[in-house]
């Protein structure tokens, strides 16, 4: 957030020649906008002032820039949530992995046969008990993803 508004600030000073700028920051479901005119009934006025009495206000509309920036800004932000949910996938089945991994270890150890039958049927249901836990998480890992994603698409556009 302090590398946008340092960038703003920098874009703004540096394109913006005049005594004085004023410029309207909204908030709308796509993100924040900023404009040279209200944008609605929530719109913030804000404004720039420079040093230099003689330059003249610049004709340019510095809205599509600001935009700009706010929406690289998301787009980087839900590409690195992206990739944090996919390490969590992969996370999780390395654990899924090493806890039947574990269970079924128990399987090789040294007993008499009527042992070793009831250890069969303790391991199988541990690895249902691992594999319910494994899909819940997934499940949910899965929904978040799938919902940065379409975010993400949201953005992008």
């Amino acid at each position: 957030m302090k590398l946008f508004f340092l960038c703003l600030c920098l874009v703004l000073t540096s394109t913006c020649f005049a005594k004085k700028v004023e410029y309207y920051k909204c908030v709308t479901e796509r993100g924040v906008m900023y404009s040279q005119f209200p944008c609605g009934s929530n719109a913030i006025a804000q404004r720039l002032e420079h040093q230099d009495p003689d330059v003249a206000v610049p004709d340019d509309q510095h809205t599509k820039v600001l935009n700009a920036l706010e929406r690289k800004q998301i787009i980087h932000t839900l590409e690195r949530k992206i990739r944090a949910s996919k390490q969590k996938v992969a996370i999780l089945d390395r654990e899924r992995d090493r806890a039947k991994q574990k269970a079924l270890d128990k399987l090789e150890r040294m007993m008499s046969d009527q042992e070793k039958r009831q250890m069969t049927r303790d391991v199988k249901s541990e690895l249902q008990q691992i594999d319910k836990q494994y899909m819940r998480n997934l499940k949910e890992v899965s929904k978040n993803l799938l919902e940065l994603e379409k975010q993400l698409k949201k953005f992008s556009k």
